[in-house]
């Protein structure tokens, strides 16, 4: 890889595991050297399935690093704040921000234009990350500001450009942080002066917080106005506008010159003017365009990035015919152009690849934007004959155009003057590529070529890739939208019509059980069990916005909820659903037919509200990135990793090359079944198999909650059958509320696609066959492809620190990292579900796919281990979408609160220590590997237990008890009820998965059920309220019923007193929990615990660390715990379990006393004296120890009839007060209990006046 920018992105191996003896990484057979100045530099294993899931960087996703609530309005000049649209097209742009000398943090700051708001300029000031040396890590403590956003209103229309202008770093103390300078159609320029962080603090002293962004003091007051009309006469409309330096802003126009204007005064620096045979031509020609628009416009002005301070400021200046200049401002009133050129042109063409030349439009070409940036020129131009705007995807008589993105190597030589050619300086071709539509934006960052559409599709192609011409490159597949992006997510609620079944809907409708009758022998799910499970997908796809719900609910003019802008979104939505469903109480089908049309209302508004207007290029202090600014928000791209590029080019929809290897090519058969499906169905096949509808054991049993696909499908079809019928063009349910003709025909078109899908999915099956693969071997290496491992960071980056590099350590803010995590898990999800599919079509259908006997029943063998890697990413995604609504919520207020993997151990634990640490990974790299680490410490634990999970049920059930144990340590119920729901669902075709009767999960049913014994319905503590009883009676159930884990004990004793193991051993996971519960109670750790993942830790599940565990220690426990609760009843029941097991041990350990008594007098008859002798040693030992025993006994029964007498006094129930002191061992202990029992019966029978108590004893 050498020192490329980009080799990161390549990634060596999957699937490694560590080798316990060697502490390498292995999987296979092979060992790869990689080799760098004469030194090994890592040695690691590598097996076939790796090899066949190589795949260079093909994809990046787009990280949501911060949403916007409303912004505040300040208006300029006496303003109107009302909205007013204009047709100029929305822009973007912005810069990096720090907090101030010295500090780490780091920021953007954003301003955007849009056409709907054309007199407005809104200002977004966004913290995203903390940069430093790698011995000098922050620990967190010190939070990132708050992000704000301003809207400034001015009296007339702005042209839709900007510049910001961020203050030297020796400044940062003054009063001003940065200046944006932007002009109104008239010629007026206004000049915003962003207040500094001390300015800010100063003016907001005894207001506001240390926290509060530097935006939040903005007001009218620092918006100074200046008439520049006549300075900038000679521009005849400005058309593109940049900061030079920290002084100056450089303002293009319609006549070819460039005005440079001090930012500070905003007087006129210097001006640059075309050359002059290109102004004679020009005068010559005439204007070409329809509009009188002259061939000399600038179409972009980009300052080139400085390597150092000392380094000369140099401007680029690119011209509408494909002039592109170079100018040396360095000193602004004395400007040097050190290089005109016209970009090359094309003279041939090969695959898309323009060789020996540049562009290769024919005719003439405008140019549209620019950028520079890392000694390349990026270009985006189009024909001429196409008069629309640039940045307009269709011409106004002609089809949609095609843009053409060109890259040209700037070589600029030090010290060289003036523009002749013999001066060194050299404009290269290096690549092009065509899009189709217009370009809004382009930029040269992190490695790869980014532009932004005129449909607001952001793409990307490695430079590494154009360079050497091995990109995909005519509409590139690689260069698309990215795979997890945003948008698409948005369109995919969208597809929730309740009146257009053909996108997927219908089927939707029919897994979840929206047609299901009532009036079953089953109680069928209600809107309660169900809304919060369908509006997750809100979060589960990173669209989260509360103004957006709030536009939606709006348009489908449901009332409003209260709710924050941040974390109180999913709750609004909810709630929301409930109320249009028509109560908790409703149905189940008509939440789900209430989702169906909030989410494509939610879907409409988020798209209007965060549509992509810009792309910036910001240094956060590791390396520059990629900013993606949006209309209610900011964005980061990163690059995919190895499976989640894996996952994109077997998933990407297209034809796949024929070296692509089984793996990918079952996915990408499962993914064409998915892409059948439709998006509502696949979320639909989630919720299922995420255990939608199941019982939360709020309210009734099981055994009266009905399963809502057999309420469908009947009990002869699992969940996966139906999915597939629907997938091959079962049909679906008519809609409720009817069906219109276009979606009639709509589904119509797609139960024919469908229907075809056998014969395609034959031949797909063929093509594995001459690979030499069956459905089972390739998703076995697919499974393996995209397993959850833990990896070893140092083989991953592109190269070690040299002895001139600083190691660098960034550190990103917990939403991004946790949107990075959301990412890596939804790229499994998505890889399980298409092998599920494929997997579920080979057992449904069989021959009629073209699949033998032998390979449907290797196929179905399969479907355990499939549904148990896509039951793990989904648990993963949930956890790091769903907002904690406990603990973690009350500590992070009043901040939003942190996702529910901030409840696990190890989630907040510092990954950043194992990360690569030259500066050439990049700090999204960074953002990309900790993202991983944090959901493969979700999947997998503590590393201790690991080894569990090379069962295929054992180690999901382990780590489910371990999730669920510190989900009910922070106060997270509802999510322990989802939990345990999810972990007991029906698997197909798995008659022996333990999930649904395990001890740990009836122990956490306990757990969540108990949680409301203390407290009966209107909130009041009263445990003989019949809602605590019901409680206590549920909770008991499911402790008893747990109470099948523990071992009678851990040996038994033979007669020769020797030991022999147990038949059945005790569960560890079980005594996690009661060493948890121990731990909850006495406010101290679990003994022995904890694990390299985090400072708080609840323990693991390893048997070797596992204390002992009796049944009478188990309900000894229990008991103490209903007592803490204020639960005599349950806790007397437990002591009564207790006082069983006392009685079980004494006569399974020691024997019956009279029988030891009969044995010891038995007489002696052996000859052999010594072993006479012998044997009366042994019967005396035996005597003793059962005498010890006798005593032990009685002490725990005394400890425990004290117990049940406090419990029954407790509860004034005076017959079984009376019986436990007639129980107790001990005459006088049995006489001191009768005092107490009269004496609380005499004072409860003077506080009832008289009668009561002592009228009921048994005298």
């Amino acid at each position: 890889a050498g020192h490329n920018p980009t080799a990161h992105r390549a990634r060596l191996g999957l699937g490694l595991h560590r080798d316990a003896e060697s502490g390498l990484l292995r999987t296979g057979r092979e060992t790869l050297f990689v080799r760098r100045g004469g030194r090994c530099a890592c040695v690691f294993y590598r097996s076939a399935v790796a090899e066949a899931a190589v795949v260079p960087m093909g994809g990046f996703a787009e990280v949501p690093l911060e949403t916007h609530g409303e912004a505040r309005v300040v208006a300029v000049d006496g303003a109107s704040e009302r909205r007013r649209a204009c047709e100029t097209a929305s822009a973007a742009g912005g810069a990096s921000l720090r907090a101030g000398r010295g500090d780490p943090k780091r920021g953007v700051l954003t301003w955007s234009i849009t056409n709907d708001d054309g007199s407005a300029i809104t200002l977004a000031e966004t913290w995203i990350t903390e940069t430093s040396a790698r011995d000098d890590v922050q620990d967190g403590t010190n939070k990132m500001p708050h992000a704000h956003c301003v809207r400034l209103v001015f009296p007339r229309a702005l042209l839709p450009m900007a510049a910001v202008v961020v203050e030297s770093h020796g400044s940062y103390d003054s009063e001003v942080a940065a200046v944006v300078v932007v002009l109104d159609v008239t010629g007026v320029a206004h000049q915003i002066k962003v207040p500094s962080f001390s300015a800010a603090t100063r003016r907001r002293a005894g207001v506001g917080t240390g926290r509060d962004a530097a935006l939040v003091a903005l007001s009218a007051s620092d918006v100074t106005s200046k008439d520049m009309s006549a300075s900038i006469a000679q521009l005849e409309g400005p058309t593109a506008m940049c900061a030079v330096g920290t002084r100056c802003v450089a303002i293009g126009g319609q006549s070819g010159r460039v005005a440079v204007l001090d930012s500070q005064s905003l007087d006129l620096a210097a001006e640059l003017k075309p050359a002059t045979l290109a102004r004679l031509w020009n005068a010559m020609a005439g204007p070409t365009q329809p509009g009188g628009n002259s061939r000399l416009a600038i179409r972009g002005v980009k300052m080139i990035p400085r390597e150092t301070r000392e380094s000369p400021i140099l401007l680029t200046v690119l011209r509408e015919d494909c002039h592109v200049q170079v100018w040396d401002l360095t000193a602004p009133q004395r400007p040097v152009a050190i290089l005109g050129a016209s970009l090359p042109t094309a003279v041939a063409v090969f695959g898309g690849l323009a060789e020996g030349g540049g562009d290769t439009l024919s005719g003439t070409r405008v140019a549209c934007v620019m950028h520079v940036a890392d000694g390349f020129l990026a270009v985006a131009t189009r024909d001429a004959e196409d008069t629309a705007p640039c940045d307009s995807g269709k011409s106004k008589n002609n089809p949609p155009i095609t843009s053409k993105l060109s890259v040209y190597r700037l070589e600029l030589v030090s010290g060289a003057s003036g523009t002749g050619a013999g001066n060194g300086h050299s404009v290269k071709f290096v690549s092009s590529v065509d899009v189709a539509g217009g370009v809004a934006s382009i930029a040269v960052c992190d490695g790869a070529l980014w532009s932004l559409g005129s449909d607001g599709a952001v793409r990307a192609w490695p430079m590494d890739a154009l360079v050497s011409g091995t990109a995909i490159l005519s509409n590139s597949e690689s260069g698309g939208p990215p795979l997890f992006g945003l948008d698409a997510h948005a369109d995919a609620l969208q597809a929730w019509d309740p009146r257009d079944p053909a996108r997927g809907s219908g089927a939707a409708f029919a897994l979840l059980g929206a047609s299901a009758k009532s009036g079953d022998e089953k109680r069928a799910p209600r809107a309660a069990d169900v809304a919060s499970d369908l509006t997750n997908e809100i979060a589960a796809r990173g669209l989260v916005d509360g103004v957006a719900l709030r536009d939606a609910l709006a348009s489908l003019r449901w009332p409003r909820t209260g709710a924050t802008p941040k974390g109180g979104v999913l709750l609004a939505a909810t709630r929301a659903v409930i109320d249009a469903a028509g109560g908790p109480d409703a149905s189940a089908a008509n939440a789900v037919n209430a989702w169906a049309s909030l989410a494509p209302a939610y879907g409409v508004a988020w798209r209007a509200r965060n549509a992509s207007v810009g792309l910036i290029c910001a240094d956060i202090g590791g390396g520059d990135v990629t900013i993606v600014v949006r209309g209610g928000g900011v964005g980061v791209a990163r690059p995919l990793d190895d499976v989640e590029a894996f996952v994109q080019q077997a998933c990407a929809g297209f034809e796949l090359p024929p070296d692509s290897s089984p793996a990918q090519r079952a996915i990408s058969i499962g993914a064409t079944l998915d892409m059948l499906l439709g998006p509502p169905a696949s979320r639909a096949l989630d919720l299922v198999a995420a255990g939608f509808g199941s019982a939360r054991d709020d309210d009734d049993d099981d055994e009266t909650f009905s399963d809502v696909v057999a309420a469908v499908s009947g009990a002869a079809e699992d969940w996966l059958d139906v999915a597939t019928a629907y997938a091959f063009g079962r049909v679906s349910p008519a809609p409720i509320a009817g069906i219109h003709d276009a979606a009639r025909a709509a589904l119509a078109t797609r139960r024919a696609s469908q229907r075809r899908a056998a014969s395609a999915t034959r031949l797909a099956m063929a093509r594995l066959r001459e690979v030499g693969a069956s459905v089972a071997s390739a998703c076995t290496g697919a499974l393996d492809a995209v397993e959850w491992v833990e990896r070893n960071e140092g083989t991953e980056g592109t190269g070690l620190p040299t002895e001139t590099e600083t190691p660098r350590h960034t550190r990103w803010t917990p939403r991004a990292e946790t949107q990075s995590a959301r990412q890596h898990a939804d790229a499994r999800a998505r890889a399980t579900r298409a092998i599920l599919l494929l997997l579920g079509a080979t057992r449904r259908l069989g021959s009629q796919i073209g699949a033998t006997a032998a390979e449907v029943t290797d196929a179905a063998c399969l479907i355990p281990r499939a549904v148990a890697a896509h039951r793990a990413a989904l648990l993963a995604r949930w956890l790091v979408s769903t907002p904690c609504a406990g603990a973690a919520a009350v500590a992070a207020a009043p901040d939003a609160p942190p996702p529910l993997a901030a409840a696990v151990a190890g989630w907040t634990a510092d990954h950043h220590g194992v990360l690569p640490g030259p500066v050439s990974t990049g700090p999204t790299a960074a953002l990309a590997n900790v993202g991983r680490l944090k959901t493969t410490v979700l999947v997998l634990g503590g590393c201790d237990f690991r080894a569990k999970l090379d069962s295929q049920f054992e180690g999901a059930y382990v780590r489910a008890v371990e999730i669920g144990a510190e989900l009910y340590a922070n106060g997270e119920l509802d999510a322990l009820g989802a939990l345990v729901a999810a972990t007991r669902g029906a698997s197909p075709g798995d008659p022996l998965d333990p999930a649904f009767c395990a001890p740990g999960l009836s122990f956490l049913r306990a757990l969540r059920a108990s949680a409301s014994i203390a407290t009966c319905e209107n909130g009041e503590a009263s445990p003989e309220s019949s809602h605590s009883k019901s409680a206590t009676r549920r909770a008991l159930g499911f402790f008893h019923a747990a109470a099948v884990g523990v071992g009678v004990s851990d040996t038994d004793t033979d007669s020769d007193g020797g030991g022999k193991e147990h038949a059945s051993p005790t569960d560890p996971a079980l005594v996690h929990l009661v060493e948890l519960l121990r731990s909850i109670m006495s406010g101290f750790p679990v003994a022995g615990a904890g694990t390299s993942h985090s400072t708080r830790d609840t323990g693991n599940l390893t048997t070797s660390t596992a204390t002992r565990l009796t049944r009478l220690e188990y309900y000894e426990t229990l008991m103490l715990f209903f007592e803490r609760l204020g639960s005599p009843f349950g806790a007397a029941e437990c002591a009564h379990a207790a006082l069983m097991e006392v009685a079980n041990d004494f006569s399974s350990g020691g024997g019956d006393a009279d029988a030891m008594e009969a044995d010891a007098e038995t007489p002696v008859t052996r000859d052999d004296d010594a072993q006479a002798s012998r044997d009366a040693d042994a019967q005396a030992t035996r005597h003793a120890d059962n005498q010890t025993q006798a005593q032990t006994s009685d002490r725990r029964s005394a400890r425990l009839w004290a117990n049940l007498l406090q419990y029954a006094l407790d509860l004034q129930k005076w017959a079984e007060a009376y019986s436990a002191t007639l129980s107790m061992p001990g005459v006088e202990a049995s006489r001191a209990a009768l005092r107490r029992v009269v004496a609380a019966a005499l004072a409860a029978d003077a506080a009832g006046g008289g009668g009561g108590g002592s009228h009921a004893l048994s005298m």
